[in-house]
């Protein structure tokens, strides 16, 4: 695929070529493609880069032979942006009386925090991994939310109010959303389906109405 170059730097399609304080010179694009997965990014593009001190003027397509150099460890040697903005894992969540507890499925980072919920309203966020309720509702959800090092929470898991398997209701509306609970009442991650099933997990399904199916599997 390919496109005119654009050496007058005023009609240039994928870049703003001034505003910047000097003009840029590692401004590069590769293998862009649109939602069907065609490809965008033309052969050649030159395009010229402005500024008062000097401007830039460079073919802004990356061959391939030059992608590996742009990769995370070569432009962050000392730095690992990836493994602090990585998904925190979902916590293990048990209801015991009044007193929601959690434990961690991953490393616990400095500054760990978590995010409490109740029927997906945010309750509280704390270091501890317990907290007591004032008031636990019949049939309430309780869920906790990992944080990891910059913030970023990961997926609730998971505990009722009311342990056991409850009635069975069926409904022909989409599923959504799929979460695994044993018969006690505590969740499980996906993965760990296989393994729990000797314990007769609960399998809940939520549908596009907010309304709550349960079966066993």
């Amino acid at each position: 695929m390919s496109e005119p170059p654009v050496e007058d730097g005023k009609s240039v399609k994928r870049f703003t070529v001034g505003g910047m304080n000097v003009a840029a010179y590692q401004f590069k694009e590769y293998g862009s493609k649109d939602k069907e997965g065609n490809l965008l990014t033309p052969t050649t593009n030159i395009v010229t880069f402005t500024h008062a001190t000097g401007n830039y003027t460079y073919n802004t397509t990356m061959r391939e032979d030059s992608v590996s150099l742009f990769s995370l460890d070569n432009v962050f040697p000392n730095w690992r942006p990836a493994e602090l903005a990585a998904q925190a894992t979902s916590p293990n969540v048990k209801l015991n009386g009044n007193i929601l507890s959690w434990t961690d499925n991953s490393p616990v980072q400095p500054g760990q925090c978590y995010a409490v919920f109740k029927n997906d309203e945010l309750i509280t966020i704390t270091q501890a991994h317990q907290i007591t309720l004032n008031n636990v509702v019949s049939n309430a959800i309780y869920s906790v939310r990992s944080a990891n090092a910059k913030g970023g929470f990961s997926e609730p898991s998971a505990t009722s109010s009311v342990a056991g398997i409850h009635k069975l209701q069926t409904s022909d509306k989409a599923i959504i959303r799929t979460k695994y609970f044993r018969p006690d009442g505590t969740a499980c991650q996906q993965d760990t389906k296989r393994p729990c099933a000797h314990n007769a997990n609960l399998f809940r399904r939520h549908n596009e109405n907010n309304e709550k199916n349960r079966q066993i599997v």
